[in-house]
């Protein structure tokens, strides 16, 4: 699925400096797009929110100012921590902390967003496993092992 099919329209670069003189707010530009305009941010006068998870660490390391993503609230410190690391210029630690964070990402993952992270957190106590129709509840093997992928995170203090 391209940004086209997922969104209704291509983002160019012109554009999006349109919409930024117009509205001057953050914006998320799709994944193809974001990535096929080599985040030429400066020029577009956005901050690039990265929403794929799964590609965080590529975005964030490319200039992105934050990032929406599911799989955040169940290590949120962690993700914070990337997030300064590769702000801060420490590669090395942020590629560190991302392979351990990588398979987190992946088991959110696992069936479609946004299941196994709210099944995850109902087992933690946080929010009821409730889903608006037609999509189902997580499967309870994949909150298992969304929940076993986050206690592998390491603690940060």
């Amino acid at each position: 699925m391209d940004e086209a099919d997922r969104y209704g329209y291509v983002l160019a670069l012109e554009r999006a400096g349109r919409v930024a003189d117009a509205t001057r707010e953050l914006a998320r530009l799709p994944k193809p797009a974001a990535a096929g305009l080599a985040l030429r941010l400066e020029e577009a006068r956005l901050a690039l929110l990265a929403g794929n998870d799964d590609e965080l660490f590529d975005q964030l390391a490319r200039g992105a100012a934050g990032a929406v993503t599911a799989s955040a609230h169940l290590a949120t410190g962690a993700f914070v921590r990337l997030h300064a690391l590769l702000r801060d210029g420490r590669l090395p630690e942020a590629r560190a902390l991302w392979h351990r964070l990588a398979p987190l990402t992946t088991a959110a993952f696992a069936e479609p967003n946004p299941a196994p992270v709210k099944a995850a957190l109902a087992r933690q106590g946080w929010i009821a496993d409730v889903l608006r129709a037609p999509m189902p509840r997580a499967a309870d093997d994949t909150a298992a092992a969304l929940l076993a992928a986050a206690r592998d995170v390491p603690a940060l203090g």
